[in-house]
């Protein structure tokens, strides 16, 4: 998972900088400071200027804009990542690279950025203000310095430090490195990105390529099936004219693309017709799948069973999976529309009047009545009724019989646990705090510059002090944790007592899944992907 206020340790090519302080001048927006920022010398935006958001972000308007521009290729585009938001909650988006950012004289090339959904704003994150060397903001004057900026002129960006090379001498690999992209194993496969061709396709855990790499995108593996995108060319699924309201649910879905669904051996088992294939798939739960029919503009949301028969005709205008026989559905734009849950034969059990609304863990679900900063989010059981009374800034399912919940308002808020009846049993006091698995819960003290993340146990208890970077969940006694420097530091692995048990080596490390990690070796632009096991 990505944290924005979490910095990736990424080393970009800088074309040139300020050799000297800078000053560009501040424009006041909406009750703050914003800096004009030309993207791929094509338009020219407004940007809030946001140490606190690990990568730079541009509204998925704006990227369709730079598409039909034709400055963003199949190249441009990289991954998905779960990012977590200043209210705790968490927003899968789309990774791509903008190949020029400039503010006032300094461009830099080769930009990560995430793409937020319609009502997102433009945020300059640390993919951009960490490549300077140094910028500040002089209040005073209403002006952003920058004093001046990394340079290099070798045409290519350097290697991270212990990252450059394909240093496989440290740990046993499953599966060398040699993959784009890979994901976690799920009912023994794991989705992988060919480095050849760019597509997907799957490997068992022997590293063989079980399913060829054909699909535009996959899904890990649920009750046997696996949903795929099944366009052949990427360029061919961007239009040439989408509405902002669109963009961010079809860059999930495809940028249009057609989804189905496959079984172990690669073949397509799940259409409406032979032909007829989804405009968009969730992954299979408690033996249904949400699928939608339709552009998201007009389309509408229902469920599929294994056998590819409606179930739930298409009438919502968002759902989600099946969890303890319920699944959330609104009915109404993200604006005006509610949420409610309905059984598996798509009858209303519980009725719309929630501004979110998340699935059902352990017979109690996270509800948010109120719109904006100003919503509380509580919890109601599977009768509907009201558990836990909102009173929380944001509010995560419950795992292991305890949810992390955000106390206080939403900008200032400090993270606890409760228990299922409300009660906080472990006091508000961290500035950020993950789900609790194998027992131990990480957790952040500080700004996310300066903070460290460790573990506390289900009592409260410190159990390993804070002294990391990041730090991913437990799983198999084991977590990744990032160790050192923003800029030259390493992912590796440790017990629940603290102690490193395979040492800091990647560029990026997921957390244990079936007894193996997938791990990069080497840059987010040139390195490789493989699995290692325990």
């Amino acid at each position: 998972m990505t944290r924005i206020g979490s910095a990736f340790a990424l080393t970009f090519l800088l074309v040139w900088g300020a050799a000297h302080a800078e000053s560009i001048p501040l424009i006041r927006e909406r009750g703050t400071f914003v800096v004009p920022v030309a993207i791929n010398n094509k338009i020219t935006l407004n940007f809030t200027i946001d140490s606190g958001a690990s990568d730079v972000s541009i509204p998925a308007n704006v990227f369709f804009m730079l598409t039909r521009a034709g400055t963003v290729s199949e190249s441009d585009f990289l991954d998905t990542r779960v990012y977590e938001l200043a209210d705790g909650s968490r927003q899968t988006s789309r990774r791509v690279r903008i190949r020029s950012l400039r503010v006032g004289n300094t461009e830099i090339r080769d930009v990560v950025a995430s793409v937020s959904p319609r009502e997102g704003i433009s945020l300059l994150g640390q993919s951009f203000l960490s490549r300077l060397k140094s910028w500040s903001i002089d209040n005073q004057r209403q002006v952003l310095l920058i004093n001046e900026s990394i340079t290099s002129s070798s045409g290519e960006a350097p290697p991270l430090t212990g990252n450059g090379s394909q240093r496989t001498d440290r740990v046993q690999f499953q599966i060398n490195p040699q993959f784009r992209d890979a994901g976690d194993f799920s009912e023994g496969l794991s989705a992988v990105r060919d480095d050849r061709t760019g597509k997907w396709g799957f490997v068992d855990k022997l590293g063989r390529m079980v399913i060829a790499p054909k699909f535009l995108h996959s899904s890990s593996f649920h009750d046997g099936v696996a949903s795929v995108l099944i366009n052949q060319e990427i360029r061919n699924a961007i239009p040439s004219v989408i509405s902002p309201e669109e963009a961010n649910d079809e860059i999930m879905c495809g940028l249009h693309g057609k989804s189905a669904f496959i079984d172990r051996t690669g073949r397509t088992v799940i259409t409406l017709q032979k032909t007829v294939y989804f405009d968009c798939a969730g992954n299979f739960s408690d033996g249904l799948a949400a699928v939608r029919m339709g552009d998201r503009q007009t389309g509408k949301w229902g469920y599929v069973d294994k056998s590819g028969r409606m179930v739930v005709t298409p009438q919502f205008d968002a759902a989600s999976a099946f969890n303890m026989e319920r699944a959330a559905v609104r009915i109404g734009d993200t604006k005006t529309g509610k949420w409610g849950y309905i059984d598996r034969s798509g009858k209303i059990i519980v009725d719309r009047q929630f501004d979110r609304a998340d699935d059902f863990s352990e017979g109690l679900a996270a509800i948010k009545i109120g719109d904006g900063n100003a919503g509380k989010w509580g919890y109601i059981d599977k009768s509907g009724k009201m558990a836990v009374d909102p009173q929380f800034a944001y509010a995560a399912s419950f795992k292991d019989s305890i949810a992390r919940v955000c106390v206080g308002d939403i900008s200032t808020c400090k993270w606890a646990y409760i228990n299922q009846e409300g009660k906080i049993v472990i006091k508000a006091q961290f500035d950020r705090a993950d789900d609790f698995s194998d027992g131990l819960a990480a957790v952040s003290i500080g700004h996310y510059k300066s903070g460290k993340w460790g573990y506390i146990d289900k009592s409260g208890k410190m159990i390993i002090s804070p002294r990391y970077r990041e730090a991913g969940g437990f799983s198999g006694h084991l977590a990744a944790v990032f160790i050192g420097e923003e800029e030259t530091g390493e992912w590796g692995y440790i017990d629940k007592l603290g102690k490193i048990v395979i040492r800091p080596q990647f560029g990026e490390a997921h957390s244990f899944s079936e007894a193996m990690a997938a791990v990069r070796i080497g840059s987010w632009k040139t390195g490789k992907w493989g699995y290692i096991g325990k």
